[in-house]
């Protein structure tokens, strides 16, 4: 051993006994070295004479030729100077001859490259060998420090490492340039190593277990299945690392279908989508299997809410062309568990979803993604689960991204702004009004609602809206007549087969108060859907001026003749005589008289000091005027006159009846009151208090019955009530069954505390039932706007107004609208986390149902508290008629 720590000896070669064994000897008798040291031993002389010998006769460095010598200095480049490009580009195709110089693992060497003599890194394309790491350590030695080279290696490392040196160190091999690679620590070349034999040396590491199969580095079909199958035999065998190897478990249960039909339903982004698995229901009463599912081993650009990555849209419209509305076939190839955000829960629930391989026609969507350049594929590594054509899905994305197009391509995406203005204020949607109201426009239904009502994506306008039927009526889904569901429930189905994410053309002819656009719907074949329904029993015309004004009235109203004749669904046993009657029925929905009391300025004039007395919930409130202080002071006077606490009691429970008139002590007065339940278990009454509105569970003891023949009671009864059921104008409460709304009532509490001024704004009768709207006012501050601002509840467009009043309307609304606006900017209430009404899962069925006047809802929000004050209520608390 040197004074630096290194080893000194003699290289023996028994293969060449020309050589002498020693392989020294063969370097002197070339010429091609220098003897170093002084006479030590007899075999010190033997080189000495071979090397004193090669000098006189001038061989190798001892030759007196200059030229000579200059031929044989190589102009060795590493490092920085190598030009890595430009040898892949000369050595792509055709290998290149190189010596291996250094082997680092077994599956990374350095080589040098004849006759250009560049010392290049390369690492083996296809396979990952165990790492060695090298460190230097500094040893203090009796003559000073010795650094030590330390190597730390990996399960098998070293082992690799040297399979790779008896089949390649320091011999001539051919290098296929398969990749550059650009590293922070320097470039290196991805290459495949053939020995003389034309064996790849990638495949004889795998086949004998020294190595990992490195999918990621290959686009070779041909080399891929090779190195699979290297790899597959050295587990089979359990070699080397694969020594503890066992088969990797499936992320599929058994009751997972390998394979299954299914229609697809939505399209949510390029790799996710919306099915419904066959068979699909045949009535109302089945429940439908719907699930969402992504694409398999594919990544498209990511589309959400808050997210339209550049791409996506056109890799959503891909995939919507490809299999939209359509009856596919799904493989399912993995499953996941994942962690999904529910509302309707405290935290993240745990959900699994399928990853597919789709097929339409024979072809794998997956792959005709890959090649449109719209997705690219999520590496996996070969022992993970993955598509049987994964290989395929790799070839492709090389090819596509030569191509140099989509998300490939290094031309920006065109951008899309899609304004949604099916939740949108009434504002901007009249300001898009006239742009579509008596045109035509190739749309795409993007989801059915019903089978008149549809969401509609207009690529042209870049718009997207609710879409109705114009003329036509459907029997609801929530009916309690089994018949009327069976009928919506088929005409639903059938829309949903005949254009569900196709194509077709839709005729705007008008726009409803609360925005949703009627018109017809074309569908290939220039059928009109209107005339299908129609001719089938499953819609019927509405009656009125509205539809008799319609371009196609004629031709429905034939198509509707021929269901009639026929008797189908909705006619079945239908009769001329009842025609007449069933439209008397159909015009009673409507307002029987409206009446508008406020201007539209903001006058001191018409407000009125009043006093809220409760306060049912957000907009539901019952106040007293000003002028009720004198007769209510008469009543408590009466009523103490009449001595109550001493007058005949209820004799027992049962002698309590609903809706019987009575008094109740509340505190230390009492008061007139209405029977509204009787306990008879708890023996508890509860009661309305016919002056202030709000209701109370009282013993027995606190209930006392009229006093018959007597005037001061008659003086009592005879007093008009004191007290005014009203609504907010132009406010709509937040769905009771979500927290936020719980708000609303305690802080409109707070505010009307105190001096407080109402402005009645306008009157409806429906149904014999008087409804009044007012805004409140505190310091001339607008209580309903105020509740807006701070996001307590939603804007409400008055429906139930005539069109005549409509400057009115669009006047008042307004400002609340931009107050809505300006709660949504600074995220408050509601608002908090974005725009509520963008949110299916905060909405359910019946809240948008409510929030956008559907089926029973069309009319207003009128019967909502029909179990509290019905119409027949109503009627004796206003004294009317018997």
């Amino acid at each position: 051993m040197g004074a630096n720590g290194k080893d000194f000896g003699s290289v023996y070669l028994k293969a060449d006994p020309e050589l002498e064994d020693n392989i020294a000897f063969g370097l002197l008798d070339e010429g091609l070295a220098h003897l170093k040291g002084k006479s030590q031993s007899q075999e010190w002389d033997e080189l000495n004479d071979v090397y004193l010998d090669a000098k006189d006769a001038r061989v190798g460095i001892h030759t007196q030729d200059k030229e000579e010598l200059k031929k044989h200095v190589r102009d060795v480049k590493r490092g920085n100077s190598v030009d890595y490009d430009g040898l892949f580009n000369k050595y792509s195709e055709k290998p290149a001859t190189a010596i291996v110089e250094r082997i680092n693992s077994g599956s990374s060497l350095k080589c040098q490259i004849l006759p250009t003599h560049e010392i290049i890194q390369v690492h083996l394309t296809g396979v990952q060998c165990p790492k060695i790491r090298t460190t230097w350590e500094k040893i203090k030695k009796k003559d000073g420090e010795v650094r030590v080279k330390k190597e730390t290696a990996e399960p098998m490392g070293k082992e690799a490492r040297y399979f790779s040196e008896i089949k390649l160190l320091g011999r001539e091999v051919n290098i296929r340039f398969d990749a550059v690679r650009n590293e922070k620590n320097g470039h290196s070349i991805l290459g495949s190593i053939f020995g003389k034999n034309g064996k790849l040396h990638q495949e004889a590491l795998l086949a004998k277990g020294y190595g990992k199969y490195a999918d990621w580095s290959v686009s070779d079909p041909d080399m891929m299945a090779k190195l699979q199958k290297a790899e597959n035999d050295a587990k089979e065998a359990k070699l080397k690392l694969w020594k503890s190897y066992e088969k990797p478990t499936t992320s599929m249960s058994e009751t997972d279908k390998k394979q299954f039909q299914a229609l697809v339903l939505d399209v949510l982004s390029g790799d996710k989508l919306m099915i419904r698995r066959l068979p699909l229901p045949t009535h109302a009463d089945q429940t439908p299997r719907d699930e969402i599912v992504a694409l398999a081993a594919i990544r498209t650009p990511k589309m959400d809410k808050e997210t339209m990555e550049p791409w996506s849209f056109e890799a959503k419209e891909k995939l919507r062309n490809y299999v939209g509305g359509r009856v596919v076939t799904c493989v399912v190839d993995y499953v996941r568990s994942m962690k999904m955000n529910n509302k309707k829960s405290k935290g993240p629930v745990e959900s699994k979803r399928k990853y597919i391989t789709l097929i339409y026609k024979n072809k794998n969507i997956n792959l005709e993604m890959v090649k449109a350049s719209y997705a690219s594929v999520i590496y996996r590594q070969y022992d993970e689960e993955r598509p049987d054509n994964y290989n395929d899905l790799k070839a492709a994305e090389k090819e596509a991204s030569n191509k140099n197009k989509g998300i490939h391509g290094k031309r920006n995406a065109p951008k899309h702004k899609i304004m949604d203005l099916a939740y949108k204020p009434m504002k901007e949607i009249a300001k898009r009004k006239d742009s579509l109201i008596g045109k035509k426009f190739r749309a795409v239904i993007e989801k059915i609602h019903t089978g008149t009502r549809f969401r509609v994506y207009i690529p042209k306008e870049r718009l997207r809206i609710t879409f109705s039927l114009s003329g036509l009526i459907v029997p609801n889904n929530k009916s309690t007549d089994r018949e009327d569901v069976r009928i919506n429930f088929e005409a639903t189905t059938l829309a949903m087969k005949q254009f569900l994410l196709r194509d077709v053309q839709i005729e705007i002819d008008s726009m409803d108060k609360v925005g949703i656009f009627l018109g017809t719907v074309m569908y290939p074949k220039n059928t009109n859907f209107t005339l299908t329904l129609l001719s089938k029993g499953l819609a019927k015309i509405r009656p009125g001026k509205f539809s008799q004004r319609l371009v196609h009235y004629s031709a429905m109203k034939a198509a509707e003749d021929k269901a009639k004749a026929g008797e189908l669904n909705m006619w079945k046993g239908y009769k001329e005589e009842q025609a007449e009657e069933q439209e008397v029925e159909v015009e009673e929905d409507y307002p029987e008289d409206v009446q508008i009391f406020s201007s539209t300025n903001d006058s001191a004039n018409d407000k009125h000091e009043i006093r809220v007395t409760e306060i049912i919930q957000a907009n539901h409130l019952y106040m007293q005027t000003a002028d009720a202080e004198e007769p209510l002071r008469n009543i408590g006077e009466w009523s103490k006159k009449l001595n109550l606490d001493s007058c005949p009691k209820y004799d027992s429970i049962d002698s309590v009846t609903v809706d019987t008139a009575c008094y109740a002590r509340f505190s230390e007065s009492w008061n007139r009151a209405r029977v509204l339940s009787v306990d008879k278990k708890t023996n508890l009454v509860t009661v309305v208090y016919l002056d202030y509105g709000n209701r109370e569970q009282l013993p027995l003891n606190s209930l006392r019955p009229l006093i018959p023949k007597n005037d001061l009671n008659d003086k009592i009864w005879k007093t008009p009530i004191q007290v005014k059921e009203v609504y907010m104008a132009f406010i709509l409460p937040i769905p009771s069954r979500y927290p936020i709304s719980l708000q609303a009532r305690p802080i409109l509490l707070n505010w009307t505390i105190g001096e407080i001024h109402a402005r009645l704004e306008y009157q409806v009768v429906q149904n014999g039932v008087k409804r009044q709207y007012v805004t409140l006012y505190r310091n001339n501050e607008n209580l309903n706007m105020k509740l807006i601002e701070e996001g307590l509840v939603f804007v409400r467009f008055p429906q139930e107004i005539p069109e005549e009043h409509d400057e009115w309307v669009n006047t008042k609304i307004e400002p609340y609208e931009d107050a809505e606006d300006l709660a949504k900017r600074d995220q408050r209430g509601c608002w908090e986390k974005g725009d509520i009404y963008e949110d299916i899962d905060f909405l359910d069925a019946e809240d948008l149902a409510k929030r956008d006047q559907r089926g029973c809802w069309e009319k207003g929000d009128i019967y909502e508290d029909i179990d509290f004050l019905d119409a027949e209520d109503l009627a004796k608390r206003d004294q009317r008629g018997c």
